[in-house]
């Protein structure tokens, strides 16, 4: 409010009508947006305040609840963990396109793949008894008269790795074998020359699989051998492993990998969709709370005009007097809001003009310091004269 001379200038006002007023229902949206702001000026401490970024936050949190809780229950073993049933059933489908899987459950076989996090090649062994003793290699032909033999001991299922980068570029065909041994040392300590004569002499061959490798720009295994089916466990197991290398190498990597291990692509697709809405819904109401800006709390005209009507209206009361919301105008500057309040007194107004416009200023600035706030200044007492 102002009081201004016969001979100033005249101020260009903006007159808030009736029917400039928001609806019953508008304001009650502006209420809302108006107390969220407050709070946000004012340090609210509440991390959930019901704002759009915490009802996304919310969201994120039971996505990721319903996705990580599922891949854990799955990879621990506790449902049907042998169960083949949900691979076994979309293969061959159009969210597995290829042949169709084969149940391989009570025999040995081998996983063969290129990690491209790790960059290696893995071969992993499956379904041995975990209390024998075996010894796993693989075996690289190079030329005729020369081949690479790397050998692993140890009980059950072992998984040996082969890093490429020793090949040159071209085409190789290689072979991998575990076979049970007996020994009353230790395997994890013996060396190459050792675990070969171990082989030679007492191994039993278990299992053995040939596959081509294609070293190039990039590493490829090439099986021509139908994918094995995977059970339920087998799938939660794995989608820690493309999550680890999602999260390492990019998603790019983890499809790879996949891939390359006969990971089903209805499983990588999920595990993928899973991890980005998860992420998405996470992180960015987390940035927004962490890097809120203060610009984006400046008010727009109807939010201002709600907050000066709602700020006046409170010291009516008070004051005895009845502001005319109609005919009120107010004007827009830098650092300063010029309002136009007028009023007519009651019977029981007891107070003097002067009184009930500092009463009113005194109203609209403790109102407006802490909500509003112009780009142009620093200043978070911003003035209503």
């Amino acid at each position: 409010m102002q009081d201004r001379r016969v001979d100033d200038p005249p101020l260009s006002f903006r007159t808030v009508t009736e029917a400039g007023l928001p609806e019953e229902t508008e304001k009650d949206s502006l209420d809302r947006e108006l107390d969220l702001i407050r709070a946000r000026r004012e340090g609210d401490k509440r991390f959930f305040r019901g704002a759009f970024e915490d009802y996304t936050l919310l969201t994120g949190l039971i996505i990721g609840a319903v996705f990580f809780g599922g891949v854990f229950i799955m990879s621990s073993g506790w449902v049907a963990s042998d169960s083949i049933v949900i691979d076994k059933t979309l293969s061959a489908t159009p969210l597995d396109p290829g042949d169709e899987c084969v149940d391989k459950r009570g025999e040995v076989w081998f996983n063969v793949f290129y990690d491209v996090d790790g960059h290696v090649i893995k071969v992993i062994s499956h379904n041995v008894d975990p209390e024998i003793q075996t010894v796993i290699g693989i075996a690289i032909v190079i030329s005729e008269a020369e081949s690479i033999t790397l050998l692993q001991g140890g009980f059950g299922d072992q998984e040996l790795e082969y890093d490429p980068d020793d090949l040159e570029n071209g085409h190789y065909n290689a072979s991998a074998s575990i076979w049970q041994v007996t020994t009353e040392s230790s395997l994890e300590d013996m060396s190459q020359e050792e675990l070969q004569l171990l082989v030679d002499s007492s191994g039993v061959n278990l299992e053995s699989k040939s596959f081509e490798i294609e070293n190039s720009a990039h590493v490829e295994i090439i099986d021509d051998d139908p994918r094995s089916c995977w059970t339920i466990q087998g799938l939660g197991n794995w989608g820690w492993i493309m999550m680890g290398a999602e999260w390492v190498g990019g998603r790019e990597a983890a499809m790879l990998t996949g891939g390359s291990a006969g990971i089903p692509a209805w499983w990588m697709a999920m595990v993928s969709l899973g991890m980005s809405l998860f992420f998405l819904c996470v992180q960015y109401p987390l940035m927004h709370k962490m890097y809120h800006r203060d610009t984006d709390d400046i008010l727009n005209d109807k939010q201002l005009t709600r907050l000066i009507s709602r700020t006046l209206r409170q010291s009516t009361e008070k004051l005895h007097i009845d502001i005319d919301v109609d005919k009120l105008k107010m004007q827009l500057r830098t650092i300063s809001i010029d309002v136009i309040v007028p009023y007519t007194t009651r019977s029981t107004t007891i107070q003097q003009p002067s009184d009930i416009r500092a009463v009113l200023t005194k109203s609209l600035l403790k109102g407006v310091r802490c909500i509003w706030r112009n780009e142009a200044t620093s200043d978070e007492n911003c003035l209503c004269r």
